[in-house]
């Protein structure tokens, strides 16, 4: 099944995000489509403050690593977020609760659209 989640590359403070689609058969699959994506070997999870149900996977060690500040997710987070991040929701993978990509073009876009609001309140 094909998920869509939005990319959010680092350094760049104009709203941009890629929404990018990825055909993913299991866990093994989504960790592999992040570590790539993200450039690290350690992700980490973050809640979106005042966005319920969407989450952020970025670099754990990001703050310790040459990366570039991720303007719009540090906005919308409220703290330092350092490189690339990969924004997808809540939902279930294999039957437990997980990250988990978009279902549709469509519902990735107005994500970034409520993200959007909530980055232009900052």
């Amino acid at each position: 099944m094909t998920e869509y989640f939005l990319i959010f590359p680092q350094g760049k403070s104009k709203f941009e995000p890629e929404i990018v689609g990825v055909e993913l058969k299991d866990t093994e699959e989504l960790l592999t489509f992040l570590y790539k994506t993200i450039s690290c070997s350690s992700i980490e999870n973050v809640y979106l403050r005042n966005i319920t149900g969407l989450i952020a996977v970025v670099d754990e060690e990001g703050l310790f690593r040459d990366n570039k500040l991720n303007w719009i997710l540090s906005a919308i987070y409220g703290g330092r977020i350092m490189g690339i991040a990969v924004v997808g929701k809540q939902g279930e993978r294999d039957g437990e609760p997980d990250f988990v990509g978009f279902e549709s073009k469509d519902e990735a876009y107005k994500a970034s659209r409520i993200m959007y609001q909530q980055y232009m309140k900052k």
